[in-house]
């Protein structure tokens, strides 16, 4: 009798017994929306074509659910470029953060190789072309227009398709050491030009040093063609 009364009793306990408050979740759907309309700001205005790819979260995440718009933020002081991490957060009564994966690609037209070209090669228009590079996978350097590059040298070889970058090319050397040239003085209405003797190789837009075989004075100018350097005056 009495362990029939204590069934009883522990049955009207659990048939009583107040059902626990469901906690709404965050939709998730709405956590990667909020990433992705946050990038797409972040890059508004930038050259070319943007693609974006936010990551997927573990359907296993239970967020309660945020009452205020969520925050998006990035980290400090990162380039909003290739794989990146957004910091979401949530600040309402039950607050949360989340660190969500994202991707921008971002496609221009770079200079690469046209076909294989070889080291030392200087570049003429048949080695170089322009073609559409997602340049979240270079590490800088790349160049934009084939006038960028036209007369460079190689510094190694290539093959067809290859985005050509600064590390690759060299200016090409327009004087030699020892190479007789012709100095060009100018002023604001005046020309005037001069032999002399390059005391140092140069590629265009250097300043090497220059002997003047008139005066037998050294002076310094800038390269301006092969056998041909000026100074302003």
């Amino acid at each position: 009798m009495q362990m029939r009364i204590i069934r009883n009793i522990v049955c009207a306990l659990v048939f009583f017994t107040p059902p626990a408050i469901a906690v709404e979740v965050q939709d998730l759907a709405a956590v990667r929306e909020a990433v992705r309309l946050f990038v797409e700001a972040e890059v508004t205005g930038v050259t070319g074509e943007v693609e974006i790819t936010v990551g997927q979260l573990d359907h296993r995440l239970r967020l309660a659910r945020c009452e205020s718009p969520l925050e998006t933020s990035l980290p400090y002081n990162v380039k909003p470029l290739g794989n990146i991490t957004v910091n979401v957060r949530c600040a309402g009564a039950k607050p949360w953060s989340l660190m969500v994966q994202a991707q921008i690609q971002q496609f221009i037209d770079v200079v690469v190789a046209s076909r294989p070209l070889g080291r030392n090669l200087t570049l003429g228009e048949g080695d170089i072309a322009l073609a559409k590079t997602d340049i979240s996978r270079l590490g800088g350097g790349y160049y934009a227009t084939t006038q960028e590059v036209s007369g460079m040298v190689l510094k190694r070889s290539v093959t067809a398709g290859t985005v050509l970058t600064t590390t690759m090319l060299a200016p090409a050397i327009l004087i030699k050491r020892g190479e007789k040239v012709i100095i060009s003085a100018e002023t604001d209405s005046l020309q005037v030009r001069m032999e002399g003797v390059a005391l140092e190789e140069g590629a265009r837009g250097d300043l090497i040093e220059v002997k003047n075989l008139s005066s037998q004075q050294v002076i310094e100018a800038e390269v301006l063609a092969p056998g041909v350097v000026r100074v302003r005056m």
